[in-house]
């Protein structure tokens, strides 16, 4: 699971300041040890865009609003640095935010508005690595002035005083406060719960812009979080990060700053790297306090046998009664295979619903192990406005209907290479690679199709960087036909499902995130107009695109899994609280011996 990209529901009211923290007392101090196989690409909020980075980055962050420590699907926002939410007027279209004064960054320099414009021109900024990662969730085009912004030469804006037109500031005080208003090119009724994504977190009204390569990644700056990083390198051989965080005396949130010092560390890869960790964390002298190096379905089914499964949110299966090391939590994330609607034989519609009908969803999931999560035949999550339960293709594969679908015999994926993608860095994902072959086979094979599927190993920590470059995952040789892929909140609201995802304007030369790279003129005008609707019409907007491109018109992806995280922890952890929205535990509320 550590290979989700980031991505999410839900329209959200409001949480008052302070509720959320109110169970999360506990004894503060020692040191919490994180140990990791997926890696902590960045520690630049305004760069970073996985799983792994954003829930390090939580520990940093200071939004106008976020998702409290403690979660589940339908988590209310907290307000963190604004006085409150947002006037909205203009019918949507300016948003107006008053932000608190007094609030410090770790380096004693105050938060203001200046520091959320600046975190917004960072998000849009050409100069930035990957040329701005806001295009993928098409800020720019929302925002006014964005555009322009984006496309303005560097170097020349890597400065502090050229400025988004939308985005402005007034009233900023020597304590910081101010006011921020952005205007937009339409209304947007997702900008709110938006604004908790760590790509708004506030930084330093003077912060650079860093266009750094992977490869120094290590960049951090100054935080105005629970907790600020005091080192970063990459682990030895490896572009992951090693990173350590500790307290900040200056920050005076509703969050609660539990160990002195949390650290992740860099496991090793692979299956064996797995099951080391599982080991060292249970073992009866542990060095790791949290394993979240991925269990595979084995080490899954050891965990379950050792400790029993708990859980507080209702995972089906999982002990009511059962341990606390072993914590089993519902993750609010989409697992789906992409198919390349761009090239090669997925680009046929018929051919996509044929493979929906030859694979074997049950069987696909079943390789995660226990607990891994429930089928599903939705893109949208179960708490998204509009989801509404799809089953167009059925647990089971149907032979006969996959025939019906590309024309028989003789139809249109008769002789044709099926290129699978697939990391063996995660058996998980190996073991489905073999699954998807194993079942296309079959079906070439009882049909006499003549059909021939490949695997192409992509290692997990280039995985979604392959994926999202248009050019190595689109043409050449090793262009992907199906791939394993995986979708986790941005912000609650179905526009960062469906529209992020399937849009084609979200095609983008790297950093893309429309796996499936799907670009279909109809489709667009639709996720287009739902974007901009409210109350009713959303949701039903929203529930006709998930059913188009998940089953009966599009056949976009094939969504198989609404997925759990599965943690082990030692016998040091106590306090236990899971963060639905950052697919983790909550860090900075735990407690260690």
């Amino acid at each position: 699971m550590f290979m989700l990209s980031m991505g999410v529901a839900l329209l959200i009211t409001a949480m008052v300041a302070g509720e959320a923290s109110a169970s999360h007392k506990s004894g503060p101090g020692g040191t919490l040890t994180i140990g990791s196989i997926g890696r902590i690409r960045w520690l630049d909020p305004q760069i970073a865009y996985d799983t792994r980075s954003w829930s390090a980055l939580h520990l940093t962050s200071m939004n106008l609003v976020g998702f409290p420590d403690s979660n589940g699907a339908g988590a209310h926002l907290q307000i963190e640095a604004a006085k409150s939410f947002p006037l909205i007027a203009s019918s949507g279209r300016v948003i107006v935010w008053k932000i608190k004064t007094g609030i410090q960054f770790d380096d004693g320099t105050f938060v203001s508005a200046n520091s959320y414009r600046r975190a917004w021109e960072r998000v849009l900024s050409p100069c930035m690595y990957g040329g701005g990662v806001g295009l993928a969730d098409f800020f720019d085009q929302l925002v006014s002035g964005g555009k322009a912004f984006n496309t303005h030469a560097c170097p020349g804006v890597d400065n502090t005083s050229l400025h988004i037109a939308g985005v402005t500031t007034s009233g900023v005080t020597a304590t910081g406060g101010g006011t921020l208003r952005v205007v937009l090119v339409h209304a947007a009724p997702y900008l709110t719960p938006a604004m908790a994504m760590m790509w708004f977190d506030a930084v330093e009204a003077n912060t650079p812009y860093d266009d750094s390569t992977e490869t120094a990644a290590g960049t951090f700056y100054h935080s105005a979080g629970p907790y600020y990083v005091t080192s970063a390198n990459n682990a030895a051989g490896t572009s992951q990060l090693e990173a350590t965080f500790q307290r900040n005396p200056n920050y005076s949130g509703p969050r609660v700053q539990n160990p002195d010092v949390i650290q992740y560390r860099k496991m090793a890869s692979g299956v064996a790297g797995q099951q080391t960790c599982y080991n060292n964390v249970t073992s009866g002298s542990p060095t790791i306090d949290i394993d979240l190096c991925g269990l595979t379905g084995a080490v899954a089914t050891q965990a379950q046998n050792d400790f029993g499964a708990s859980t507080t949110t209702g995972v089906s299966g999982a002990a009511a009664g059962g341990g606390t090391r072993f914590h089993v939590e519902v993750q609010g994330c989409i697992l789906y295979q992409a198919y390349n609607n761009e090239t090669g034989p997925m680009s046929n519609v018929a051919n996509r619903r044929a493979m929906s009908y030859i694979l074997n969803k049950d069987d696909i999931l079943s390789v995660l192990g226990p607990f891994a999560g429930a089928w599903t035949g939705n893109m949208l999550t179960t708490a998204l406005v509009g989801y509404h339960p799809i089953n167009v293709f059925g647990h089971n594969p149907n032979w006969t209907k996959a025939l019906n679908a590309e024309g028989g015999l003789n139809g249109t994926l008769k002789n044709k290479t099926i290129n699978v993608w697939y990391s063996s860095d995660v058996q998980s994902s190996a073991d489905q690679a073999a699954t998807i072959q194993s079942e296309i086979n079959a079906f070439s094979n009882a049909n006499n199709m003549n059909m021939t599927v490949t695997l192409s190993d992509h290692p997990s920590t280039n995985y979604y960087d392959d994926l999202g470059n248009h050019s190595t995952a689109t043409t050449g040789g090793d262009a992907f036909d199906v791939a394993a892929a995986g979708w986790c909140p941005d912000y609650y609201d179905p526009f960062d499902f469906l529209n992020v995802l399937f849009d084609g304007k979200g095609i983008l030369p790297i950093n893309g995130v429309n796996f499936s790279y799907t670009n279909i003129g109809a489709l667009n005008t639709r996720l287009r107009s739902a974007a901009v609707s409210t109350g009713t019409t959303r949701r039903t907007d929203y529930k006709n695109l998930d059913l188009s491109i998940s089953g009966n018109q599009y056949i976009a992806a094939l969504p198989y899994d609404l997925s759990n995280t599965r943690s082990v922890v030692s016998t040091a952890v106590s306090n236990w609280h899971y963060n639905q929205y950052f697919t983790t535990p909550s860090f900075n509320v735990l407690s260690v011996n």
